[in-house]
């Protein structure tokens, strides 16, 4: 892509490679994306920077492997197809489960980047999900984004405890669903635990 324009500002970045404003503006605000700032306070993008977005199969800002893992565990399957549909548009590889025993089977299968777990599951819950996921050495840098119908502080407390990155509620619209889910997966990991691929 060759351009003489000197910058881009977020929604012409965001527009030029297919995402939304909102997550362009959580790349940036997560260094993810290089931007520099003007004496006015307004984001600029260089023409290096949406270029290198563009590079390859996907927009997003990619790991060591060039690809992202992202393990969507949820009974809902209204939930999960929404989920899915959104992040593999950004290039993300997506995978599924229904319950608790299938995310763990699957999550030492695929070694996801990040998973989105309901918690409130027949079973085995989110909950242990995570606990097991944590407790575990070989998947402890994996990222846990827990959501739940429920917006109750203990739950949350108890999740971060586990080493849950966070928690959010099923409640928020779409977009703002995604954009955490973004900041979540670019974010540094809370513990410094790098996993490798296998």
């Amino acid at each position: 892509m060759k351009s003489s324009k000197p910058f881009y500002s977020v929604p012409e970045a965001a527009a030029l490679c297919g995402v939304s404003r909102s997550t362009m503006w959580t790349w940036v605000k997560s260094g993810s994306v290089k931007a520099m700032t003007t004496p006015g306070g307004h984001h600029r993008i260089s023409p290096e920077e949406v270029e290198r977005l563009l590079g390859g199969e996907g927009t997003l800002p990619q790991n060591n492997d060039g690809v992202h893992r992202v393990l969507i565990v949820d009974d809902d399957p209204q939930m999960v197809k929404i989920l899915q549909a959104k992040l593999s548009r950004m290039g993300i590889e997506t995978e599924t489960a229904k319950n608790g025993f299938e995310a763990g089977v699957k999550v030492t299968e695929m070694m996801p980047d990040l998973v989105i777990l309901d918690l409130f599951m027949p079973g085995m819950d989110g909950f242990e999900v995570c606990q097991m996921i944590k407790e575990k050495k070989e998947l402890s840098g994996i990222k846990v984004l827990a959501m739940t119908a429920f917006d109750k502080k203990d739950t949350e407390e108890t999740l971060l405890k586990m080493g849950a990155e966070a928690c959010i509620s099923k409640a928020l619209d779409v977009e703002s669903f995604i954009e955490k889910v973004m900041m979540v997966l670019l974010a540094p990991p809370r513990s410094g635990v790098r996993k490798n691929h296998g």
